[in-house]
């Protein structure tokens, strides 16, 4: 079973005692394009219920300690993109070296960003635009332990530590699912 742990890095939102979140629904739309498209991959992931606040260095290498995710994912936008970046840095060495770091959302810029792992070298796969199908894509190679070809994938990214530089698979349109992921 594949464990996967999102962090979304949020701030508390207001000034009230009701400590309003913007939630974070990623893990929602992954687990939806599996459950559709790969039932079978689906069914060899445990999804651990994601960690939406912002948490010190300290808190999330608990968290990380606690729940023993084989991926931690982050989930990168404007308003957390440089702290959580930075944060994952930090915290990277100090956890099992066996997790994956994956990182996607609109500001992960690894299609434009030809350094970018050089930029963020914790990070061990990026995804892009839509990562649906990136996500599962990867999901599959390592629970099948087969590469992950550029060329049968779309909207995710790697370092080949073999071939010493970045590969990015080609951007693929992925249209908005027909069910909700809430439901």
């Amino acid at each position: 079973m594949l464990k996967i742990l999102f962090y979304h890095a949020n701030d508390t939102l207001g000034y009230t005692h009701n400590r309003e979140i913007f939630l974070g629904v990623a893990s929602l739309y992954l687990n939806t394009y599996l459950n559709i498209n790969k039932p079978g991959i689906a069914k060899q992931v445990k999804w651990l219920v994601p960690q939406q606040e912002k948490l010190t260095d300290d808190e999330l290498i608990e968290k990380i300690e606690k729940e023993q995710p084989d991926l931690f994912c982050t989930a990168h936008y404007i308003w957390n993109n440089d702290s959580l970046s930075t944060q994952i840095q930090r915290i990277k060495p100090r956890v099992d070296k066996n997790i994956l770091f994956v990182a996607g959302g609109p500001s992960v810029d690894v299609n434009i960003n030809d350094n970018f792992f050089q930029d963020n070298p914790a990070i061990d796969y990026a995804l892009y635009g839509a990562g649906e199908a990136g996500f599962s894509d990867l999901l599959e190679s390592i629970l099948t332990n087969k590469k992950l070809l550029r060329i049968n994938t779309s909207n995710i990214a790697w370092f080949d530590s073999d071939k010493n530089k970045q590969i990015v698979a080609d951007f693929v349109y992925v249209p908005q699912l027909k069910i909700s992921p809430y439901t």
